[in-house]
């Protein structure tokens, strides 16, 4: 009797730490749609790191709302995708033939917030003479290093940063690395800078860093900051976007103007970019301080806007959805390809465009 009582309760014991292993399930794999907190007015998309191969795609792509607030809760039921060989948004979807167009079938969906999956970032950092170099008054490149250490106070301990500086030339300042200490250090080097903005080799540079990065381990990204436009370096806004397509590697745009004529002026390839790679032009952010030497009131709102902007970023990164699926036809290694992500999220329906290269 001891026996068979003994057996019964060890039965109990695993039915019961069965039941805790099925409430630790992914939520965001179930098949029910979620609905949307009651005080989301607006849903934001933004993607990239796609790693495609025969018939197998893996994406990255985040989710916030009207404050920047990262939504969490998206199951696979609230997602469908299809894959083209055209784009989409240059040819309705009846313009593309039917064997342009590749099923897709979500295999797993999980959300950085329930994983703790870490970021690989490349900060890339505008310090050009206008920066305040020329003048000597270094007010925004002082407010630009403050955001930028921000960010990396609120990395996770096992997310890890590289330092890309630039002015008529580019440096990589720090490799890859989840030290604080060094990441912050390259942050604040200003020795020999102070000329002209070679922003899209900086950008290059950083897809190069970025590329090193396993997309499978990290959410990868590129942060680019820059005052004014590209006037130095042997790059294209042409050459990045194609650099950044082909390593799958999206690159957020920030814009510090002096003025609303310079944004006007400068900002255009900034949104270009942002939507190329990671699919909508709000991954490109703008703030405008005022002149080059920042007075102290401008000053504390370039720092509190910049500060809001890296803030938002590292939120919605460590919190991006990670997702693998699989294809009803396999890709062409090298072929351009478009995925279109649709989300049907209560009364919320999005859809986001993500291009990347084949494998």
């Amino acid at each position: 009797m001891k026996k068979i009582l003994f057996a019964v309760l060890l039965v109990s014991l695993f039915a019961y730490g069965c039941g805790k292993v099925v409430d630790a399930v992914n939520p965001n794999a179930s098949t029910t749609p979620a609905t949307p907190p009651s005080t989301a007015t607006s849903v934001t998309l933004s993607g990239g790191n796609v790693s495609a191969s025969g018939t197998g795609v893996s994406f990255n792509f985040s989710a916030v709302d009207q404050d920047s607030t990262p939504l969490t809760n998206i199951t696979l039921g609230n997602i469908t995708a299809e894959v083209y060989d055209t784009e989409p948004s240059a040819a309705s979807i009846q313009g593309i033939s039917a064997k342009g167009v590749i099923n897709v079938a979500f295999t797993d969906l999980t959300s950085g917030a329930n994983t703790g999956k870490p970021i690989a970032i490349t900060l890339t950092l505008d310090k050009s003479g206008s920066m305040g170099f020329d003048d000597y008054t270094y007010t925004k490149v002082t407010t630009l290093e403050a955001a930028a250490r921000k960010f990396v106070d609120l990395m996770s301990s096992n997310s890890q940063a590289a330092v890309v500086v630039f002015d008529s030339g580019v440096s990589l300042e720090a490799a890859m690395t989840t030290d604080k200490n060094v990441i912050k250090t390259a942050i604040n080097t200003r020795e020999a800078y102070g000329g002209a903005t070679a922003v899209y080799s900086a950008i290059s540079t950083s897809i190069s860093e970025e590329a090193k990065v396993n997309a499978t381990n990290y959410t990868r990204a590129i942060i680019a900051m820059t005052d004014g436009q590209n006037n130095s370096g042997s790059k294209t806004e042409a050459n990045v976007t194609a650099e950044a397509i082909a390593n799958n590697i999206p690159v957020y745009t920030v814009g510090l103007f002096d003025n609303s004529a310079e944004a006007t002026s400068y900002s255009a390839p900034l949104k270009r970019i942002a939507l190329t790679t990671t699919g909508t032009t709000d991954s490109y952010y703008e703030v405008i301080a005022g002149v080059t030497a920042l007075s102290a009131g401008q000053s504390v709102h370039a720092l509190g806007a910049l500060n809001t902007i890296y803030t938002n970023l590292q939120n919605a990164l460590s919190n991006a959805y990670s997702s693998t699926c699989s294809l009803s036809s396999g890709l062409t290694a090298g072929q351009s390809y478009w995925l279109k992500l649709y989300l049907n999220y209560g009364s919320f329906i999005k859809t986001l465009v993500i291009p990347f290269t084949a494998k």
